[in-house]
């Protein structure tokens, strides 16, 4: 599975003065197990280890993306956090992904570790899914069907 593209929902850009906000650098999620995350992450959306912080001692942060390249965004930095944490924890929002197949990456998700919300509907065009920290993502179609053509002018 190709994943295309990451964003926020509910990101508003911010103008301060003559600065404005120009693109969306990474997302900041909570985990109390770094290893288990980042495995999550690895198989179920093919990310890759772009950093780590720090670079050496006592791991605080993995920062991943889907090359690998540090440099590049947006960034997941998974963030570990003393435990436990509520169970299904969302308030923070959700994540959201562009996928090829919203379906195919949901089930992907949860043999990776990840826990469906809800049925997974055949032919859905987005669905969700809870990492194994609580963290909801959305998967949304990037190539929804086509549209049927609009009927002939008479």
């Amino acid at each position: 599975m190709k994943i295309v593209t990451a964003a926020l929902s509910g990101l508003m850009l911010l103008c301060a003065g003559s600065a404005m906000a120009q693109q969306l650098n990474g997302y900041a999620l909570n985990v109390t197990d770094l290893e288990k995350a980042k495995t999550f992450y690895e198989k179920a959306f093919d990310m890759k280890v772009a950093g780590r912080i720090p670079e050496t001692g006592n791991l605080q942060e993995y920062l991943m993306n889907w090359t690998g390249v540090r440099a590049n965004r947006p960034l997941i930095i998974l963030n570990k956090v003393a435990g436990p944490r509520k169970e299904g924890q969302s308030d923070a929002g959700r994540l959201v992904i562009g996928v090829d197949d919203a379906v195919a990456a949901a089930r992907k998700a949860v043999a990776a570790g990840g826990t469906a919300r809800g049925t997974i509907r055949e032919g859905a065009l987005y669905t969700f899914v809870f990492d194994p920290e609580g963290n909801l993502i959305e998967l949304f179609d990037l190539t929804p069907p086509p549209r049927p053509a609009a009927p002939a002018a008479k």
